[in-house]
């Protein structure tokens, strides 16, 4: 079963959120991370798996080398932590959080604080998942997980080793993940792969071929700033993995930046240039307020991609003129 995700809310009026106000420890994420989880939380500064492709340290606005160089604790992380599930349990909330979007939860450093994150949620009734390419450096907290509430999920770009180690060079090897998978499936926990970022299609065809026995969901994305985010045809893997995940009977997700834009219907892009035109004035408001070119580029792109609109629509209403 293929299931096509258009995750509409910042276009159309966004659902009440999972988060509480004023709780920044766990948090409901925005836009195509609202795909992900309901609620999230990120116990690290840094990561230290070192892949090419991650967009995590110009999000954070940190050196590279810095973040590359290994995971730390975030200064009182656990006391905050502890403080904002006592309010989501006070709540009412047993909503799942996701570990992580800007870190990993199990780098090649120390992860007691990720066994003791864990801990914590699960003791004020939240549920958590964690994404991870630390493949069976998870197995350590493996006793923590429940079948009926959490989830272990991995991110995949190959199956071939030698084309990880290109790419994510202080990751576990895939072989390694998957072995991860097979133990958390295996032990009755949800398990899922993310197929973000799709660094070469036939990879990830692959992956999904060898892996669906074990892995219950598949969540199909593209890669963002690279060379092959223009020459790969996304339209035509996008119908490959449709018919693949069909005849395996398959249960994947496509995200937000996979959609073909000849799905839109007249009333989805009136919607869409309403958002964009509330974006402008926004943008105008942060531009006026601040000198700073590279940040206002960043903001573009990243919006630019939030709400997948192509340079033309930008131009359009002369956002364009920010990344010049």
């Amino acid at each position: 079963m293929f299931e096509t995700t258009i995750n509409t809310d910042a276009l159309h009026g966004a659902p009440k959120s999972a988060g509480l106000p004023g709780r920044k420890t766990i948090y409901a994420p925005a836009g195509q991370a609202g795909e992900y989880a309901p609620l999230a939380t990120n116990p690290y500064r840094g990561c230290g798996h070192g892949c090419a492709y991650c967009y995590v340290p110009s999000v954070l606005r940190m050196d590279r080398r810095e973040f590359d160089a290994g995971a730390t604790p975030r200064p009182n992380f656990l006391d905050a932590l502890l403080k904002d599930a006592r309010a989501y349990m006070a709540a009412g909330s047993r909503e799942q959080v996701m570990l992580s979007f800007t870190t990993d939860p199990y780098h090649p450093g120390d992860t007691s604080t990720t066994r003791q994150t864990l801990e914590i949620l699960r003791a004020h009734g939240l549920g958590f998942c964690t994404l991870t390419k630390g493949g069976t450096r998870a197995l350590r907290d493996v006793d923590l997980f429940r079948p009926d509430r959490d989830a272990f999920a991995s991110t995949l770009t190959s199956l071939d080793a030698d084309f990880s180690r290109k790419w994510e060079r202080g990751a576990a090897l895939p072989a390694d993940r998957l072995a991860a998978l097979r133990e958390f499936h295996g032990r009755g926990v949800f398990t899922w792969v993310s197929l973000e970022p799709t660094l070469d299609v036939e990879s990830s065809l692959q992956i999904l071929q060898e892996t669906h026995t074990f892995v219950d969901l598949f969540k199909i994305g593209r890669v963002n700033y690279l060379p092959m985010t223009k020459t790969t045809d996304w339209r035509d893997y996008t119908l490959r993995m449709v018919d693949l995940c069909q005849r395996l009977g398959v249960r994947g997700v496509e995200h937000a930046d996979r959609r073909d834009r000849e799905r839109d219907t007249t009333k989805d892009r009136e919607h869409r240039l309403d958002a964009l035109e509330d974006l402008v004035r926004l943008l105008d408001r942060l531009r006026e307020r601040s000198h700073d070119k590279a940040f206002a580029k960043d903001l573009v792109l990243h919006r630019r991609q939030r709400f997948a609109l192509s340079h033309a629509d930008l131009r359009a209403f002369i956002i364009g003129d920010a990344e010049a």
